[in-house]
């Protein structure tokens, strides 16, 4: 109720997609067989698409951290609320209702994600220290289908 509220001005393009990638999840390498498409819009975005097995596996940046499998994929959300909270109650159908993100997502975020490719030639440099600031963060869930949660 008491969240700033962006919507789009009246004089520009009704529809346009503007492409990112997803890399890896923090402390994780990205490879050719692990980033993902990001779809970004004024008025969705997400990840329409699911990975085989509806999950992607990465490798960790050190050789003291271990590998995961992480969910991803799977649907659209209103564009203000992408990078806040997954629902608290996994819920279906076209009516979810999910926290608001502290600060909304914007075109300047979109224009950051869709220019921030020569991130990933520094994630994973050793600390991460090279790619600190470079590489735009922004929390990410799935949404599943009954049955994969």
């Amino acid at each position: 109720k008491h969240q700033p509220f962006l919507i789009p001005r009246p004089n520009r393009p009704k529809v346009f997609v503007m492409g990112g990638t997803l890399l890896a999840p923090k402390g994780r390498q990205p490879s050719s067989s692990n980033v993902w498409p990001l779809q970004m819009s004024p008025d969705f975005t997400g990840f329409p698409y699911t990975p085989k097995n509806h999950t992607v596996k990465y490798k960790a940046n050190s050789m003291f951290g271990a590998g995961e499998s992480v969910a991803l994929g799977g649907g659209l959300i209103e564009t203000f609320a992408f990078g806040g909270d997954a629902p608290d109650v996994e819920v279906g159908g076209d009516d979810a209702h999910v926290p608001a993100p502290l600060v909304p997502f914007t075109l300047t975020d979109m224009v950051g994600i869709s220019s921030a490719a020569f991130a990933s030639k520094f994630i994973g440099l050793g600390s991460g220290i090279l790619s600190m600031g470079l590489d735009p963060m922004l929390k990410v869930w799935p949404v599943m289908e009954s049955g994969h949660a």
